[in-house]
């Protein structure tokens, strides 16, 4: 029973809820901005991560070129080991030649053969690791370029996150001013 004015303070509303409502929502502020941090660092990881993918596709290439570098010379070598083993097989038949430089040409020729075998399992394997291939690039490639798009979307998730917390705290923020 007391005369009011206009703009007097009829009642107030309890303030608490709505306070307490601004600090959850400061809190997973603070904890989305963490996370849209922590999910950039894996983007730029994962970009890192494709340079050195793509480097290793020239590496392949240079294995590969040696690896056909080194065919060529063990050829070349194993030819020229096989033509002294024929040479010292003569020369023991007639007696001009010594047993032990044939057995020695002989031994050339094994060694020679196993080292070509082993270069040429070597551009097997280069070869068949540069074939697989995904849409033009490497696998590794490929599966790298993959992470990047994932984590790019994370990234766009944790920030849209962000924004719709931002915004809840906005709201939480008024709602307390009206009280």
């Amino acid at each position: 029973n007391r005369p009011v004015k206009k703009g007097d303070l009829l009642f107030a509303v309890d303030p608490v809820p709505y306070q307490n409502e601004v600090n959850s929502l400061e809190a997973r502020l603070v904890s989305d901005l963490a996370k849209v941090g922590a999910d950039r660092e894996k983007l730029q990881e994962m970009q890192a991560k494709l340079t050195d993918a793509q480097s290793g596709e020239q590496e392949l290439k240079e294995q590969l070129n040696q690896a056909i570098g080194q065919i060529g010379s063990l050829t070349a070598s194993l030819d020229l080991a096989r033509m002294r083993v024929t040479q010292n097989a003569e020369l023991v038949k007639t007696g001009a030649g010594n047993r032990f430089d044939l057995e020695q040409a002989e031994t050339n020729v094994r060694e020679l053969t196993a080292q070509l075998a082993a270069a040429r399992a070597q551009e097997q394997q280069v070869r068949a690791k540069l074939g697989g291939r995904v849409k033009g690039d490497l696998a590794s490639v490929a599966q790298v370029r993959a992470q990047i798009a994932s984590a790019a979307a994370q990234v766009k998730v944790s920030e849209a996150a962000a924004a719709t917390t931002k915004a809840q705290l906005d709201n939480a923020k008024w709602g307390l001013s009206q009280t």
